[in-house]
């Protein structure tokens, strides 16, 4: 279980890295439709100007009109040309940043994001890599030593792993013998056990 929430915690990692250069791309590589789309609000917001002005003059004209019912629509023809104007500038000042390109204080902000994505994906990755397990060399395991829920530490030997390849055998010499055994020297092994059976061997 706590491989599998390091394997999760990894991939959340790399998908919160990936967002983090996505954003920091596009705020340096403006997408060409994101201009045309604030073209369009600022061409919208200018049109919605433009009526609330019409709508404006053609009441504020008339001599009487706190006396008649159109106060109401008068009252409400100014709001909406406030609004409009705010909608104007606020249309008019998103193009022109985007336009100018990003405030260095953005840019930052963007690459600080993803400097720490990158960090929280190399922290999971550890953190994996820790949680498994990997012998120094292929082999067979002999033995476990530990059980599920066991505290261990840096030198406790959680399985005994055998090298089928590097087996060590312990023999008795006679001592006329010791002198023709020498380091390095090639033998020939036979088991008792295994009848007819033979294995290269090298002297340790």
């Amino acid at each position: 279980q706590d491989v599998a929430a390091a394997q999760q915690a990894v991939s959340q990692a790399q998908s919160q890295l990936d967002t983090a250069r996505a954003n920091l791309t596009k705020l340096l590589n403006p997408d060409p439709n994101d201009v045309a789309q604030l073209k369009a609000a600022l061409d919208s917001a200018k049109a919605a100007l433009d009526t609330a002005q019409t709508n404006w003059d053609r009441l504020v004209n008339k001599v009487d009109l706190n006396l008649r019912p159109e106060a109401v629509t008068l009252a409400q023809a100014r709001a909406d040309y406030n609004s409009a104007q705010a909608q104007l500038a606020a249309a008019q000042a998103r193009l022109a940043q985007t336009l100018a390109g990003p405030l260095p204080t953005d840019v930052q902000q963007a690459q600080e994001a993803v400097n720490q994505a990158e960090l929280a994906l190399k922290t999971a990755q550890y953190n994996l890599d820790n949680a498994v397990l990997r012998a120094p060399f292929a082999g067979t395991v002999v033995q476990v030593n530990v059980n599920e829920g066991d505290q261990g530490s840096a030198s406790t030997a959680v399985v005994t792993l055998l090298d089928p390849n590097q087996v060590r055998i312990d023999a008795t010499l006679d001592e006329s013998s010791v002198a023709q055994v020498r380091a390095g020297q090639q033998v020939l092994i036979t088991f008792d056990a295994l009848p007819g059976q033979q294995f290269q061997g090298q002297v340790a």
